[in-house]
């Protein structure tokens, strides 16, 4: 996750390279679908990054941060789809929030937080449905600087955590701890090598326990995609190098429930740049990489409150398929795209997301009911920062694109969640509000 922050002072527009952010919506009609009805608000103002998880039904629970040095706050929807008054989790300047829900209905929010002596730890909270998020509960190593938390729950309700944490001299090394449903967190277990620089790690896990991880890790001046998977009976392997043969940027990982797992990155090329992915079936190895898309150079950050996602993201079908979406440059504008890898392995041509005419960015992805997908970004249109989604065919072609606000709004940030319900979480800039849409 590439970290950029915009400077905002109430409606003033800041001029940032070559975009500007209006702070206020002026500009025409949208060229995507306008939504039935406008989305729920579950925070107050200057919040950003939210992050949202499903029970698979009409449950969710969505964390965010501040931007003002807050706390991480939560909201909680129940199955009548009412969103409770947001509720802080943890003490001030709290960051990356990450949250997930047991088979039980439980929520199991993590986050990173500054403490004395300029430590930072990882920190988690629970709730169940209806009730009160528990006291924050240090698991990272104290007097340590603990960071980028991810969080996943297999099937039988065992709660994966994995973070990064600093090991000195420039060096951060990828933990792991678990806690089953009837245990204590266990002894933070190192996967990465602690003399190299890992960082951004991407967790997903699938119902049978199995788990596949990937990071970026320094090696040399390049910066190659590390992963490492668990069996269904809880043993973490070696790490495996995926590519180092160029620049790497911002890896992520899905895994199906019958244990195929994929990766996808953007890797800069001499020649340019190209998406690529592998896969690994649960007892095998992982497959070559191959270029499912390629363009002229790797992603720029977008300008905008917050942080930018400018890398891959995957989603895996139940029936061992997977999707990937990215962002990719050609003729100097960032571009959305899809691919779909078949029962095959084969990947299906890449498909456009956005508008080629406009810059976009922090492009989503996520699998819904009956093996369909739903795709979410952000993308200028006529002078505005838009949130949209688009359901996708099984080749990865989107059907139609929606906004998930009305055309006056600026928006991003877009997060997905699958589900009998499925749904977006997203921030509205204009004033830094978390929101929450149905998925057309």
């Amino acid at each position: 996750m590439n970290r950029t922050h915009a400077v905002w002072a109430g409606a003033v527009g800041i001029a940032i390279g070559a975009f500007w952010l209006s702070g206020r919506g002026t500009a025409g009609p949208s060229s995507c679908q306008t939504p039935q009805s406008p989305p729920v608000t579950v925070s107050g103002h200057d919040r950003r990054d939210p992050v949202i998880a499903s029970n698979g039904g009409g449950g969710m629970v969505a964390t965010w941060e501040s931007l003002t040095g807050g706390p991480v706050e939560a909201s909680t929807r129940d199955a009548d789809g009412t969103w409770s008054s947001p509720a802080a989790l943890s003490g001030p300047y709290a960051r990356d929030p990450t949250v997930a829900v047991d088979p039980d209905g439980r929520a199991i929010a993590a986050w990173q937080v500054p403490l004395r002596g300029d430590t930072t730890a990882v920190q988690v909270a629970t709730v169940q449905t209806g009730g009160p998020w528990s006291t924050p509960t240090d698991v990272s190593i104290a007097g340590t600087h603990a960071r980028e938390p991810q969080i996943a729950v297999t099937g039988a309700g065992t709660t994966v955590l994995v973070w990064r944490r600093d090991t000195g001299a420039g060096d951060t090394v990828v933990e792991v701890t678990e806690r089953t449903a009837r245990s204590g967190w266990t002894k933070p277990q190192a996967l990465s090598d602690p003399t190299l620089r890992s960082k951004r790690p991407r967790l997903a896990v699938a119902p049978n326990g199995a788990a596949a991880l990937v990071w970026e890790q320094a090696v040399g001046d390049r910066l190659a995609v590390v992963a490492a998977t668990r069996s269904p009976s809880g043993r973490w392997s070696q790490p495996v190098t995926l590519t180092n043969a160029f620049d790497t940027h911002e890896p992520d990982v899905a895994i199906g429930p019958t244990g195929m797992a994929t990766a996808a990155w953007i890797e800069e090329t001499e020649g340019g740049a190209v998406a690529m992915a592998t896969s690994r079936p649960e007892a095998g190895v992982w497959s070559a990489p191959t270029v499912i898309g390629r363009g002229s150079a790797v992603p720029y950050e977008t300008p905008r409150p917050g942080r930018a996602e400018t890398g891959a993201d995957v989603a895996a079908f139940p029936d061992g398929r997977a999707i990937a979406v990215w962002t990719i440059v050609d003729n100097e504008v960032n571009h959305a795209q899809s691919a779909t890898m078949g029962t095959d392995g084969v990947w299906s041509a890449p498909a456009a997301l956005s508008d080629p005419e406009s810059a976009a960015s922090g492009v989503q992805v996520a699998v819904l009911a009956g093996g369909t997908a739903a795709a979410a970004w952000e993308e200028r249109d006529e002078g505005l920062i838009r949130a949209r989604v688009a359901r996708v065919g099984a080749d990865g072609t989107p059907v139609a694109c929606a906004d998930l606000s009305a055309a006056r709004a600026e928006t991003g940030a877009v997060r997905l969640v699958g589900g009998s319900a499925p749904s977006a979480v997203f921030v509205d800039f204009n004033r830094s509000r978390v929101q929450v849409a149905p998925i057309p």
